[in-house]
């Protein structure tokens, strides 16, 4: 004779009580993710100031690596009205608030020659997550910045991000490379 499954189950209370909350465990991530599709519980970035996102970036810069991505992906993701409010962070006294904003301009779209020259001060401050910035500008002048930064600091460990930037650049750097 065969016995249903639920029926030992029940025979032995501990089981049976530890498959029931299994079953909540589920039902309250579907509820969750429920909540997050709808947009319940999740900032809106689109609500925010430049202003605001740039001052939870500087805090996030003492957080969880997930609060810091997630700070980071709202201003990269506001793009360039924030740039005039990110760059100072870029000298900033904290080492961490100055790093997390290099790690914004390596991702950020707008940046122009007319930031060149602090993303060159804050490359030559230690904050190299700035080279894909300066790439990513691609004027004669960022072009010269990193085929000079590249034959400088090739053989360090800060080189890489130059290298990074050399392969984003690609041809432009040839004329520069060749002299």
């Amino acid at each position: 004779m065969r016995v249903p499954k639920l029926q030992i189950f029940r025979s032995r209370p501990e089981i049976y009580k530890r498959l029931d909350e299994a079953k909540l465990i589920p039902m309250r991530l579907a509820r969750l993710a429920l909540l997050l599709f709808l947009g319940g519980g999740l900032p809106v970035t689109g609500s925010s100031t430049p202003q605001e996102l740039v001052g939870n970036l500087k805090k996030a810069a003492h957080s969880e690596a997930s609060t810091s991505q997630r700070a980071k992906e709202a201003v990269v993701e506001a793009g360039p009205a924030v740039i005039p409010y990110l760059l100072p962070l870029l000298s900033d006294d904290d080492e961490q608030i100055r790093t997390l904003a290099g790690w914004v301009v390596s991702e950020i779209k707008g940046l122009s020659d007319e930031h060149l020259d602090i993303l060159i001060q804050a490359y030559r401050r230690g904050v190299r997550l700035v080279a894909p910035g300066i790439a990513r500008i691609g004027s004669p002048r960022a072009v010269d910045f990193i085929v000079e930064t590249l034959v400088s600091d090739a053989h360090t460990g800060e080189g890489l991000f130059i290298q990074g930037a050399v392969w984003q650049l690609g041809a432009k750097v040839v004329p520069g490379l060749v002299q």
